[in-house]
C-alpha cells in the first residue's frame, strides 16, 4: 500500500510542477513581450520601493537606483530560472536516472532561455542578451542544485527519524 501512496503523490508532484513550469513560462513571456519602456518603468519602480532614504535612525540604502534596477533584473533571472529548473526536474518521471532528469532539467530550461531572450530581440526597444542566458543558467544550475540536496537530507532523515535505520 505505501507503494501506491508514494507513486500517486509522486504523479500529483509531476502534475503540479508541470502546471507551475508553463504558468512560470507564460508569466515570463507577458514580460518579455513589454516593450523597452515599460519593462524599464516596472524595473525602475521596483528598485525605487527598494531604494530607501531616511533622515535619522533609518536604514539608508547609499545605492543608486539605476544601479539597483540592473541588480534587481539579474537576482531576478537568478530566482526565476532557479525555480524553472527546481519544476523541470520535479516534473519528469522518478524512474528515470538522476543523472538523465538533471540532463534534461538544464536542457529544457536552457532552451527556455534562450528562447526568451531571443523573443526580446523582435520586442521593440528590448535586446536579447548572451549575458542573460548565462545568469539564467547560473540560477538553473542553483535550483537543480538544490533540489539535488534537499531531496538528500530529506532521505537522510527520513531513514534516520522515520524508519530508524
Amino acid at each position: 500500500m505505501p507503494i501506491i501512496k508514494k507513486t500517486l503523490y509522486s504523479l500529483d508532484i509531476q502534475k503540479f510542477s508541470r502546471i507551475c513550469f508553463v504558468l512560470i513560462a507564460l508569466v515570463m513571456f507577458y514580460f518579455s513581450s513589454q516593450p523597452g519602456d515599460e519593462s524599464n518603468y516596472l524595473s525602475d519602480s521596483v528598485a525605487e520601493i527598494i531604494h530607501i532614504e531616511s533622515d535619522g535612525g533609518y536604514l539608508h540604502v547609499s545605492v543608486q537606483p539605476l544601479v539597483l534596477g540592473l541588480n534587481l533584473r539579474k537576482i531576478a533571472h537568478i530566482g526565476i530560472f532557479a525555480a524553472l529548473g527546481m519544476l523541470a526536474f520535479l516534473s519528469q518521471d522518478e524512474w528515470i536516472s538522476v543523472g538523465k532528469r538533471v540532463t534534461l532539467a538544464i536542457l529544457v530550461s536552457y532552451f527556455y532561455a534562450c528562447f526568451d531572450e531571443f523573443h526580446q530581440t523582435l520586442v521593440p526597444d528590448r535586446a536579447g542578451s548572451f549575458g542573460d542566458t548565462i545568469i539564467d543558467l547560473i540560477g538553473i544550475l542553483l535550483g537543480v542544485l538544490f533540489i539535488l540536496v534537499m531531496q538528500r537530507v530529506l532521505t537522510r532523515y527520513l531513514h534516520r527519524h522515520i524508519y530508524n535505520v
